[in-house]
C-alpha cells in the first residue's frame, strides 16, 4: 500500500512539473512575440513617430493622445501590417473593442496602408488576427503605381499650402466616380474604401475619397486627419468619412464625397474648408475623436477667390462670371455671407430674371453660351449658388 501511495505521489509530481513547464513555454511564446514587434520598431522607419515631435501635426494626433502603453499597441499593429504579418501578439484585454479602436485609428492615420481590409479579431492568448486583401508582392506593385501617381500631381503644384489643397482636393473629385452600384455589399469591396479605389480603379465610396485626399495632403507636407461620423440629408441619416485639415496653421474641415457633382469636369467647393459649425449642421463626429478648433474661412474656397459676398449685386455676379469665362471654365460658384442676401440672389437672378442682365455685357460670340440651356445647383445650407452654362 504504501509502495501504492509512493507511486501516486511521484505520479503527481511529474505531471505538476510537466504543467509548469507547459505554463512556462506557453509565457515565453508570447513574451518572444511581443518582443520581435518591440524589436521592429526600432528598425522601420514608423511616419507617425518621426511626426510625434510636431506638437501641431494632425497627421498622427490621435497616436499622440494615447497612454504610453496605447502607444505601444498602436506601434506593433503599425509595423505588423507593415510587414504583411498576423497574428499579432497586443495583449490582453477585457473589452476587445479596445483593442478595435486602436486598430481604427492606426488605419485611421495611414492611408497608405490600403492592403488592410479593416477587418480584424482578437484570438485567444492576446492575439490580433489582421485581414490583408492583398500578399506582400501583390501590394507593393499596387503601391508603385499609386506613388507614381500621386507624386506626378504633387510635383507640379504651388508652394502655396491652400493652392496645393485645392489643386489635391480637385483631384480626387474629378478622378473619382461614387460607387452607388455596389453600396450595399461595401464590405465585399474593400478597395472601394481606401486610396487603391481612387487611384487605380476611379471608384470609391466616402472612405475612399477622405483617405485619397488626406494621403495626397500628407505627401504635399501638409497635415490631415481621416474622421468618421454620421451625415444626414433629405434621404436620412448614414455612416460617413471626412476630413480635418490644416493649412497655414488654421484647422478646416473638408468633405470631398459632398463637393463631387457627378459631373466628370466640375467641381464643387462647398464644403472645402468650411468651419465646425458648418460642418457639423449635417455632419456629427464619432465619439473616437477629440474636436479641434475649426473657426476659421481665410483657406475657404469663395473667401480665398474672392466669391464670398456680402451683399447682392449683378455687378459682382457678372464680374465672376466674366472671370470663369476668361478661365475657360464651363461653371462657376459664389456664395453669400447671410440668408438674406443669398435669398435675395436667387429671387432677382431667376425670379426677376437678372442672370441675363448678368451675362449682358459678355461677348456671346467669344464664349458662345447659350443661356436658355443654363443649370442653376443650389446648396441652400452654405449659401451657395452654382451656375453651369452650355457652350454651343
Amino acid at each position: 500500500m504504501r509502495k501504492f501511495i509512493n507511486l501516486i505521489l511521484v505520479f503527481i509530481i511529474i505531471i505538476g512539473v510537466l504543467n509548469l513547464c507547459d505554463l512556462y513555454s506557453g509565457y515565453k511564446l508570447s513574451l518572444g512575440v511581443d518582443k520581435v514587434f518591440t524589436t521592429e520598431e526600432t528598425t522601420v522607419e514608423s511616419t507617425h513617430k518621426k511626426e510625434s515631435e510636431n506638437k501641431d501635426t494632425l497627421n498622427n494626433y490621435l497616436y499622440r493622445q494615447m497612454d504610453k502603453n496605447e502607444k505601444r499597441i498602436y506601434d506593433t499593429i503599425y509595423n505588423a501590417a507593415l510587414g504583411f504579418k498576423t497574428p499579432v501578439f497586443v495583449g490582453y484585454f477585457d473589452d476587445a473593442e479596445d483593442a478595435f479602436d486602436i486598430f481604427r485609428i492606426m488605419l485611421a492615420e495611414h492611408p497608405e496602408l490600403f492592403w488592410c481590409s479593416g477587418q480584424c479579431s482578437l484570438g485567444t492568448g492576446g492575439f490580433l488576427n489582421i485581414d490583408y486583401v492583398y500578399t506582400k508582392n501583390e501590394a507593393l506593385e499596387k503601391k508603385k503605381l499609386i506613388e507614381k501617381k500621386a507624386d506626378e500631381l504633387i510635383a507640379g503644384l504651388d508652394s502655396d499650402e491652400y493652392k496645393r489643397a485645392l489643386a489635391c482636393y480637385d483631384y480626387v473629385i474629378l478622378n473619382t466616380h461614387y460607387d452607388m452600384e455596389n453600396i450595399d455589399r461595401i464590405l465585399e469591396i474593400p478597395s472601394d474604401s481606401t486610396i487603391e479605389g481612387v487611384f487605380l480603379n476611379n471608384t470609391a465610396v466616402c472612405a475612399g475619397y477622405a483617405k485619397a485626399y488626406q494621403y495626397l495632403l500628407q505627401r504635399a507636407g501638409l497635415t490631415a486627419m481621416y474622421v468618421v461620423g454620421v451625415a444626414s440629408n433629405s434621404s436620412g441619416s448614414e455612416n460617413h468619412a471626412w476630413i480635418l485639415q490644416q493649412i497655414d496653421d488654421k484647422y478646416y474641415y473638408s468633405d470631398p464625397t459632398w463637393d463631387d457633382t457627378k459631373n466628370d469636369n466640375i467641381v464643387c467647393h462647398s464644403y472645402f474648408c468650411i468651419t465646425a459649425g458648418e460642418i457639423g449642421v449635417n455632419h456629427d463626429i464619432d465619439d473616437l475623436y477629440p474636436l479641434l478648433t475649426a473657426n476659421s474661412l481665410e483657406a475657404n474656397y469663395f473667401v480665398r477667390e474672392g466669391r464670398y459676398f456680402d451683399k447682392y449685386s449683378v455687378s459682382d455676379v457678372r464680374q465672376v462670371i466674366a472671370e470663369s469665362l476668361e478661365e475657360n471654365r464651363d461653371f462657376v460658384e459664389f456664395r453669400y455671407k447671410t440668408q438674406d442676401e443669398y435669398d435675395k440672389a436667387k429671387e432677382c437672378l431667376f425670379q426677376d430674371g437678372e442672370i441675363y442682365l448678368a451675362f449682358k455685357p459678355i461677348d456671346f460670340l467669344k464664349y458662345s453660351v447659350n443661356t436658355e440651356k443654363m443649370t442653376m445647383i443650389q446648396d441652400d445650407i452654405h449659401r451657395v449658388i452654382m451656375l453651369i452654362y452650355n457652350k454651343d
